[in-house]
């Protein structure tokens, strides 16, 4: 027996030795970048004791920061199964359940498993505020982080109370913690306030987010100890936020400063670890090449996301989930400045790609990806009728309507498909089919209009002047004199409503109201009264009592001055 354990007490020996080596080995490949080899000595170290938590639990971390995500959750799940028991005994080691649990809520958020994820962290809080109970004092750094990391997904899933709610609970704390210790805590202070800046940046109120944004970015200016390539990190990204709040607030030169000074970080960082750093970059371009595109330097902008687009085709390929969506953005932003360049083919054919993509991402999370998919649908619309291809337009026209119909918060989209779907059947001479689609425009527009009449009243009385158009095809001819004189009303140098607001008077019998009408803009608009005969002859919209009035408006309007 004796003899044993000196065997055991060897072989353990020998086991420390062989587990200090490895990591030894492994520390020295990470400061050559060689991560292939890092990967390989910490993995071997954990097998050395597949008992051993620590152990487990480095490989799993490890493989997250480099974005192996099936074998990071395979790792972070032995040590939940390993550390159990260590939390039910109260022994304090039991908290790398709690980390593990937290780990796995920020994967999970990255690849789009948002449930899993909030799952993930309620119970690291759970468990982080059961252990604080027994440790006071002792949880409150991981406490407030994992609570960040849960404000950060319900911002992401547009949860904005509950993130609220828990940002002013970090903020509380680490304020407190970073005046007893600054150089530990003064970075949890200043991500949590770029936190608070993007929550105040979905509210829409931009000078106060900016402000949260340059106190952060006070915070990492002056540190100059820890880990300056994740302080490089977090400025690059504040940087990022703040030019999309200066472009809010239609800043656009400080936009574009803040946006160059993110990307030349990035591409810094992006040099060596060029893996985790791509993808910041990418989107940095993208916001760069946002604000070409808006100042119409379509040139330029097509040269950033066309880079953009070649960093995410090389991601893609590692980690999907992870850059899908903005992958699809990029695509689709191509697509854009395609259609602005009238090349439609090539327009059509990165919207039709990046269509692909939020169909999958729709059908496993609607919710979120409804308003990419309707757009997306409606611009690949918009760019076939541009071609000429009204009919191959109207499918896609029609299924971006009916997911705009789910959608309440979001109406400005809503009624361009409706006001384009409605144009392409008129221009198919399908005019009842156009009245039903305007008849659901109509309160809508409306109501953008009593919201924000400068911005919608060229909109609105055009869809008037329309509706008063469609209705003469359903034989609705006072509820097309109505809408007719609703819109010269808003606006009565719209001249051409009154082509239609003659008819209207005519087939009502109102002879006299409608020759006036006639008689005044004949020498403006004779093609157009002749040529709207015609169409109503051909529909059968004209009442038979008065077709003899017609033929006298016919006379007047071909009778030589």
């Amino acid at each position: 027996m004796a003899e044993a354990e000196k065997d055991m007490a060897r072989i353990q020996k020998q086991q420390e030795k062989d587990a200090e080596y490895l990591y030894h080995l492994y520390t020295i490949s990470l400061a050559r970048f060689d991560f292939s080899k890092a990967e390989f000595y910490i993995e071997t170290r954990a097998l050395l004791d597949t008992t051993n938590y620590k152990w487990q639990f480095a490989v799993a971390e490890y493989c997250q920061n480099q974005k192996k995500y099936e074998k990071a959750e395979k790792y972070y799940n032995r040590t939940i199964a390993l550390g159990r028991p260590l939390l039910e005994s109260g022994c304090i080691d039991g908290f790398v359940v709690k980390l593990s649990l937290n780990n796995l809520g920020v994967m999970y958020s990255d690849n789009q498993q948002y449930d899993r994820s909030e799952k993930s962290y309620l119970n690291s809080l759970y468990i982080a505020n059961k252990l604080e109970k027994e440790y006071p004092s002792l949880f409150d750094d991981e406490i407030a982080m994992t609570k960040g990391n849960l404000a950060t997904l319900y911002l992401r899933i547009h949860r904005l109370d509950e993130c609220e709610r828990l940002l002013k609970e970090i903020l509380e704390i680490y304020r407190r913690l970073g005046k007893e210790n600054p150089e530990r805590y003064e970075s949890s202070l200043a991500k949590t306030l770029n936190n608070y800046a993007l929550l105040l940046h979905n509210k829409k109120q931009w000078y106060e987010c900016i402000s949260f944004f340059e106190e952060a970015l006070q915070i990492y200016n002056r540190q100059n100890f820890g880990n300056l390539r994740k302080i490089e990190d977090e400025k690059a990204s504040i940087m990022l936020n703040m030019g999309n709040a200066h472009k809010e607030l239609g800043n656009e030169s400080k936009s574009k400063e803040c946006f160059e000074k993110a990307i030349f970080i990035y591409r810094e960082l992006a040099i060596k670890e060029p893996q985790i750093y791509q993808i910041d970059m990418a989107r940095a371009l993208n916001n760069l090449a946002n604000v070409y595109k808006r100042e119409k330097n379509f040139i330029e902008s097509e040269k950033l996301y066309l880079e953009a687009y070649h960093l995410y085709s090389e991601l893609i390929k590692k980690i999907p989930h992870e850059v899908e969506p903005d992958y699809a953005t990029t695509i689709n932003n191509l697509g854009e400045i395609y259609y602005y360049l009238k090349k439609y083919h090539e327009s059509e054919a990165f919207y039709k790609k990046a269509l692909d993509i939020r169909r999958r991402l729709y059908a496993q999370n609607p919710n979120v990806y409804q308003f990419d998919l309707a757009n997306n649908l409606l611009v690949i619309g918009g760019t076939i009728q541009m071609n000429g291809e009204i009919k191959r337009s109207i499918p896609y026209l029609e299924e971006s309507i009916q997911l705009y119909r789910q959608i309440k918060s979001e109406k400005r989209f809503y009624i361009y498909a409706l006001d384009l779907i409605g144009q392409l059947y008129c221009t198919l001479n399908n005019n009842v089919k156009a009245y039903e689609y305007y008849t659901e425009l109509l309160p809508l527009i409306k109501k953008a209009y009593m919201e924000n009449p400068i911005e919608w009243k060229e909109q609105y009385v055009t869809i008037l002047g329309n509706m008063a158009f469609f209705s003469i095809f359903k034989m609705k001819y006072e509820e097309s004199e109505y809408y007719a004189r609703l819109g010269l009303k808003q606006n009565a140098s719209e001249n051409w409503i009154n082509t239609t607001l003659a008819a209207a008077l005519l087939f009502q019998g109102k002879y006299a109201e409608a020759e006036t009408v006639y008689l005044k803009f004949r020498n403006q608009y004779k093609k157009e009264f002749l040529s709207d005969f015609k169409l109503y002859e051909e529909s059968g919209v004209i009442p038979p009592k008065y077709k003899s009035d017609v033929e006298k408006i016919k006379n007047i309007l071909n009778k030589q001055y």
